[in-house]
């Protein structure tokens, strides 16, 4: 039998004459605190944290490390679970930061070497595995969790707060301090994988403006059943500081289910680039001079932006010089500009498929709810069964979805419960192929702004406008329901654009009293088609106004 102790100290005083093979502990600073483990008797110091020894009665030093046939969790290595909201947020609170990287670094196995993806640089990778958090509110320093060599990471939390913004989870990592940069990142080839299950992960103040979980270039990292925001919920500590609960870039195989966004300025930002590297240099001929790094590191590929004026100055990095991720000098693809000592930076550009977006609410954000507007097309993605309820303000945008092959939207609800909507409508779409269907759109806000070529069927628009198609576009669609609210001007399905290429195949659809008109095509409109419409089912003020030669209007 092993010999059992209360704490991980009272383990390590033990002094027998003959050191046993196995040792157990109830609890690390105290028993039943969460860190109990069993350790086993190794030949030699291992190299990580999750070790201890012990000093034979007769001298000679025993080492121990954590079995690896048992749940690991952050406890093990000190991490401490706050039990209230006080004691997480007092001065000089205690941080898990250190234990939960010792704890990743322990579940490291089968290493080898990869390009990261990001730098080109060849980097060791390895076989992570499930970290778990017990009960409590762990306190992280921001920007101090950076993952870049553990694949398949999952952390696993004992359950979020559900979907409210009032309940508190069983599993919180609060984000504490001050950046502008991110709370939690995963970054490259070696982070792909990396999963947060059954938790909240939340920021503590205001002076935390960046992204609270940032995944560059991390194929398949995603959470499931999590909330992550603001921690404060209700009143002044309800905030909205954070420039994106997830920002993405490469958004492959991003499958967040069962989650909930609110209290930041986005929910989702999916993007084609991320400045990589923030430095101090000068360009002359093909010659980049690095003088001073502001964050991040310099790789090949890299194109380099000039953040005084927002642009590309139109080079990539070639090759390194005497820089190799940091001061130096770097080559690139040709000559360009010459411009003096200045801020720069450096991204790559990518684009994205296989996303799913499935059964998540997204509350309180002040810009968009989710943000797909990257200039590079992406492929396969989709929105399903998830709702944007703003409860404490509206926000600019609700979905704002750009350059998507296969984009699917289905049986998603946009309800401003509580008299808020967001400004600029429910849901923007631009140059996108897919389906909108079985969506409800709430009070006080347009529905659908929309380009590409899509079906729109089996809808319910509640607010001041149903649909607008704005630009280029092919648009078929029928069975959809407009219940507009009353006031002046409420179009049910219109144009945005006289001159754009449009053509629609749609209707019937049923329009009720509140509608100034049903479907309201402008004057000199270039659109053509043909559109379905059901007399018994319209019951607009001015039923259907048509000023598009191209358009016929057949009465069923």
């Amino acid at each position: 039998m092993p010999d059992i102790f209360a704490t991980l100290d009272e383990a390590k005083a033990y002094s027998p004459a003959v050191a046993p093979n196995f040792m157990v502990t109830a609890g690390y600073f105290s028993a039943g605190d969460g860190g109990g483990a069993q350790y086993k008797k190794v030949s030699a110091q291992p190299t990580h944290a999750g070790k201890f020894s012990i000093t034979l009665s007769g001298g000679g030093t025993t080492w121990y490390e954590l079995s690896i046939g048992q749940p690991i969790s952050v406890e093990m290595f000190g991490a401490i679970g706050h039990k209230t909201d006080a004691a997480a947020l007092a001065g000089g609170a205690a941080n898990s930061t250190t234990a939960i990287l010792n704890a990743i670094e322990f579940l490291r196995s089968n290493g080898d070497t990869l390009n990261d993806g990001l730098t080109n640089k060849i980097i060791t990778a390895y076989t992570s595995g499930t970290l778990h958090f017990g009960r409590g509110i762990f306190n992280i320093a921001a920007g101090a969790i950076r993952i870049t060599q553990d694949i398949n990471l999952t952390w696993q939390g004992q359950g979020c707060g559900g979907k409210t913004i009032y309940a508190r989870a069983a599993t919180t990592i609060l984000i504490t301090g001050t950046s502008s940069g991110f709370g939690i990142e995963a970054y490259g080839n070696g982070s792909r994988g990396f999963r947060q299950i059954d938790m909240d992960i939340c920021y503590a103040t205001s002076g935390f403006t960046g992204n609270i979980l940032s995944l560059i270039g991390s194929p398949g990292s995603y959470p499931e059943r999590c909330k992550l925001g603001t921690f404060g919920i209700r009143g002044s500590q309800y905030l909205y500081t954070p420039r994106s609960c997830i920002s993405i870039a490469y958004d492959e195989f991003f499958n967040p289910k069962e989650c909930v966004f609110t209290g930041a300025e986005r929910g989702i930002r999916i993007e084609d680039d991320n400045r990589l590297a923030v430095f101090m240099g000068s360009i002359s001929g093909n010659t980049l001079t690095v003088t001073a790094m502001v964050s991040g590191e310099i790789g090949t590929d890299l194109r380099i932006w000039d953040t005084t004026t927002g642009s590309l100055i139109g080079r990539s990095i070639v090759s390194f010089g005497t820089g190799t991720g940091g001061v130096g000098t770097y080559v690139l693809d040709g000559a360009a500009t010459s411009l003096s000592s200045r801020t720069l930076a450096g991204d790559l550009s990518w684009g994205g498929s296989n996303s799913h977006i499935g059964d998540c609410v997204f509350y309180d954000l002040t810009i968009k709810a989710v943000e797909f507007r990257g200039a590079r097309r992406r492929t396969r993605q989709s929105i399903k069964d998830s709702i944007m309820n703003p409860i404490n303000l509206g926000g600019q945008n609700g979905w704002d979805l750009r350059n998507i092959d296969g984009l699917a939207l289905d049986n998603n609800d946009h309800v401003g419960s509580v008299g808020f909507a967001p400004t600029n409508g429910w849901l923007y779409i631009e140059n996108c192929t897919g389906t909108i269907t079985s969506c409800v759109f709430g009070d006080g806000a347009v529905g659908i702004q929309a380009s590409g070529f899509l079906n729109i069927t089996g809808n319910v628009f509640n607010g001041t406008l149903g649909v607008n198609i704005f630009g280029e576009s092919i648009v078929a669609g029928k069975g959809n329901e407009y219940i507009l609210t009353a006031g002046s001007s409420r179009k049910g399905f219109t144009l945005g654009s006289l001159s754009a290429n449009i053509t629609i195949d749609v209707g019937p659809d049923r329009f009720n009293g509140n509608c100034s008109s049903s479907y309201d095509f402008p004057t000199g409109a270039a659109a053509k088609g043909r559109v379905y419409r059901a007399i018994s089912h319209d019951f607009s003020q001015n039923g259907a106004l048509n000023g598009a030669a191209g358009v016929t209007i057949t009465s069923v």
